[in-house]
């Protein structure tokens, strides 16, 4: 868990989507033409802040661009106005949003160009304050778009509360439920309206981008989320222009502006400052995309890690429990500059 400083911090996986990407998500082409006249942003909720910054940054300058950021509300007005030539690049989707967009608009179809992030869709609730509380018959909401319904149907099985078909895809609806052992009921709605709904649902699915809009953070106030791993890899975001300028150079700078290393620098820096305090509990088992996180979105003296290093012989989701191990041979009783080793010899688990 983390205590907030501030506001809901919101950049934790920026810095990880290169890893991510390299796992098999490849977007874009190369060539095209140039353009040197003024490039329309648009994105949605927090993200605006972000490239606010990149536009006026001195790297946007090195590159050339001249941006402009128009916020939207709405991601559906947003994909519309992008493939219209109202916007010339949008960020705030996911690849897999994106693939759901361009099968439902044959005309007016988009192209992604990079990846920017991932940001976790989170399972919420004001009445249970965990999965294993969630009675019988309980409802859910679920957005009422194809990508972000198979999106919240695989988080629900991956918390286990129900069981999809075989060949269950990024388009795939509730049609395709298997099983659903605790009959939950499932209510559509608009995505954007997630955080209003939560005082009249048992359960809603939101995506971060969303949720924090309702000043949600989906580490601390989810009761379930995604993993950043492998298996939610389509689910990173990316920069999206109309099919026909996808071949734009001018275009493609914001990707490598967006990864620039003093833009991650200074994304990371807003976010360490949004929390005094980051905590992990069974260190042991973190792999090394968890590690790159926590190095980027701490000060390396406000991070507390719980582990047992005689758990460490187990490698759950990739982990690598040398990261724990490496540090317990490390620090001392005493606080040194590496950090400090408290060893507890009783169990203080309820």
């Amino acid at each position: 868990m983390m205590r907030k400083k501030k506001h809901t911090g919101w950049w934790i996986v920026g810095i990880v989507v290169v890893i991510l990407v390299a796992a098999g998500l490849s977007v874009g082409a190369n060539g095209g033409f140039t353009r040197n006249d003024e490039i329309t942003v648009g994105t949605i909720g927090p993200d605006v802040q972000v490239w606010q910054h990149i536009a006026n940054s001195k790297q946007a300058k090195d590159e050339g661009l001249k941006i402009k950021v128009k916020s939207f509300t709405d991601p559906v007005a947003l994909n519309r106005a992008t493939a219209s030539g109202e916007i010339d690049v949008n960020a705030f989707q996911s690849w897999s949003y994106l693939q759901a967009y361009n099968k439902e608009n044959k005309k007016a179809q988009l192209a992604a160009i990079g990846t920017t992030y991932l940001e976790p869709m989170g399972l919420y609730s004001d009445k249970y304050k965990s999965v294993k509380d969630i009675p019988d018959g309980a409802t859910v909401a679920i957005a009422n778009n194809p990508a972000n319904t198979a999106r919240g149907l695989l988080l629900l099985q991956s918390a286990g509360l129900i069981k999809l078909k075989p060949g269950f895809g990024a388009t795939s609806g509730t049609n395709e439920i298997a099983a659903n052992p605790k009959n939950l009921q499932f209510k559509e709605i608009d995505d954007t309206t997630g955080p209003r709904v939560l005082k009249s649902t048992d359960l809603v699915l939101i995506g971060n981008t969303i949720a924090l809009t309702g000043h949600l953070n989906v580490l601390k106030d989810s009761i379930y989320h995604e993993q950043v791993d492998q298996s939610t890899k389509n689910n990173i975001n990316v920069l999206a222009t109309a099919k026909k300028n996808r071949d734009n150079k001018e275009y493609k700078k914001l990707v490598k502006l967006y990864h620039n290393k003093q833009i991650q620098q200074w994304i990371a820096k807003k976010y360490q400052e949004k929390f005094a305090e980051i905590a992990i509990d069974e260190y042991q088992d973190s792999n090394l995309v968890q590690e790159y996180i926590l190095t980027s979105i701490s000060n390396e003296k406000n991070i507390f890690m719980v582990g047992d290093v005689k758990q460490s012989i187990y490698r759950f989701r990739q982990a690598r429990p040398e990261l724990f191990l490496d540090k317990y041979e490390k620090y001392t009783k005493e606080r040194n500059e590496k950090g400090q080793k408290i060893q507890l010899f009783k169990n203080f688990r309820s």
